[in-house]
């Protein structure tokens, strides 16, 4: 039977690029319903969240060499410019459902 409704949690790999070397990291995502995520990407459009923040309410976990928290979080905004972009961008497109083909 077809499920509607999302599980709580979604696990993704993220591949990284940058400053020479590829990674991969690995994710596990809290599910927000579409609008939510809006509102969200919303909020750091108008200022009144940070990319951190967000990433600290879309994140269960990840396999980073920190624990995930806001000061993990801005070590990477400083050392991997970009890499919390990356592992939102990733989020909006593992959201979106896709047609397996036949």
């Amino acid at each position: 039977m077809f499920s509607i409704k999302a599980n709580p949690t979604f696990d993704a790999a993220i591949t990284i690029i940058g400053q020479g070397r590829e990674q991969q990291l690995n994710v596990t995502f809290k599910h927000k319903p579409r609008t939510e995520y809006l509102a969200l990407l919303d909020k750091i459009g108008k200022g009144e969240t940070s990319v951190a923040d967000a990433l600290l309410a879309l994140l269960d976990k990840w396999d980073a060499d920190a624990d995930l928290s806001a000061k993990s979080l801005a070590l990477l905004q400083e050392q991997q410019p970009g890499a919390d972009w990356a592992i939102l961008q990733a989020y909006g497109e593992a959201l979106v459902v896709a047609r397996k083909g036949n």
